[in-house]
């Protein structure tokens, strides 16, 4: 792929080509029991509210390969983000192929490279339980094109292939009773 120009037949869910993944998640939870079981969880049972325990046990803050534009405030760049420990090498081997294959003047030319949330604790937006974004095992790319409600075929197939092939759910894959969430990839199913 020309890494000056983002094609248009690399926008959408086309899966296939690209990078061998080198980096798959060790495993992919099912359900929020296995979630606690294997990520731990977030919550403090006495307070409701994050357990700091938590946050420096099981979350680090890793380097990124290019920066990530907040999607709220694009004129703030992030070199590091704060992801779970358990997801942290294959999220970044994701970007890692996503800049080898796109590039990093393009992806910032053509505006790929916009964060939406990783580390969040925080309740889902439609229900009442909490987010994936609690335990920093998801991430949200490109709102402003692949926001919640969109067309799967509004995120770049080169970042959907990216971290499909390491076993991360995308949000652009759930069934039609769940809304289509094109921009959030997360390292857990069924919840």
């Amino acid at each position: 792929m020309n890494k000056s120009k983002i094609s248009e037949s690399d926008q959408g869910n086309a899966i296939g080509g690209g990078v061998p993944a080198r980096i798959k998640l060790a495993k992919v939870p099912a359900g929020i029991s296995e979630i606690k079981a294997y990520y731990g969880d977030p919550e403090d049972p006495e307070t409701g509210e994050l357990d700091g325990d938590f946050l420096t046990e099981r979350t680090t803050v890793v380097d990124l390969p290019f920066p990530l534009r907040l999607s709220w405030r694009p004129e703030k760049r992030l070199e590091r983000i704060r992801v779970h420990n358990k997801v942290a090498e294959s999220m970044v081997d994701a970007l890692e192929e996503i800049l080898g294959v796109v590039g990093a003047e393009a992806l910032d030319r053509e505006k790929w490279n916009y964060l939406g949330g990783v580390f969040h604790y925080r309740k889902m937006v439609a229900y009442n339980a909490l987010s994936t974004h609690s335990w920093g095992i998801a991430i949200d790319l490109n709102p402003h094109r692949a926001g919640w409600g969109k067309s799967p075929a509004t995120q770049l197939g080169a970042i959907v292939r990216a971290f499909k092939a390491r076993g991360w759910e995308w949000g652009g894959d759930w069934p039609p009773q769940w809304t289509s969430d094109p921009m959030h990839f997360q390292a857990a199913t069924g919840y």
